[in-house]
């Protein structure tokens, strides 16, 4: 559905900042072929200019699906009870070639990687993926989870999977490339957004 253009992930890590929302949205205002998809909680930053709202857990949609349904809304829990598209989970790393499946690779920076492929960018490129903690032990750039949705990341778990698919992506002539400041995701370089954008 997004046919050889430019993909923007966006995420929640510590990294993720302000002046960096304002170029993305800058970007997504200018430019007819360009798509983003808002990961969890990024939504807050991206209100009204996200193409997609991407999230996993029923608990993280039971809190927010009120104020995210400005977007189109993805998700891979089929229990979810709201009318939101559901894609089939069927595994942890590689890539799935069926468009109604993903696989997980444990957190949704990496599922919203792979819608990405299934859309048929041409680039990928992510912002706030850092899988490490930031200043202050943070995991995420607005703080911590509430209670009942906090979780202790497995980061070089994260990283090790999100190398599976990146074969695939380079088969089907996607680049990916990473935008988040000291991000530990070592195996996709990283490109300073505005140039990653250009």
């Amino acid at each position: 559905m997004w046919s050889d253009e430019t993909v923007l992930v966006i995420a929640t890590g510590p990294s993720l900042s302000l002046p960096d929302l304002a170029i993305a949205h800058d970007w997504r205002r200018d430019r007819e072929r360009t798509k983003v998809i808002s990961v969890n909680d990024a939504y807050r930053y991206t209100s009204g200019w996200a193409d997609m709202i991407y999230a996993c857990d029923l608990k993280w949609w039971k809190l927010h699906y009120a104020r995210v349904r400005m977007a189109h809304c993805v998700t891979i829990d089929d229990s979810v009870p709201y009318p939101i598209h559901v894609l089939r989970n069927t595994g942890i790393d590689s890539f799935d070639p069926d468009p109604s499946a993903i696989r997980s690779g444990g957190n949704s920076a990496y599922q919203a990687v792979h819608i990405a492929a299934h859309a048929a960018a041409r680039r990928i490129v992510m912002l706030g993926v850092d899988y490490r903690p930031g200043e202050r032990g943070m995991s995420h750039c607005f703080g911590d989870h509430p209670p009942g949705l906090q979780t202790n990341p497995p980061w070089k778990e994260f990283i090790g999977t999100f190398a599976t698919i990146l074969p695939a992506l380079a088969e089907r002539g996607i680049e990916v490339v990473n935008a988040s400041p000291g991000s530990a995701l070592d195996c996709v370089p990283y490109v300073p957004l505005r140039e990653a954008l250009a």
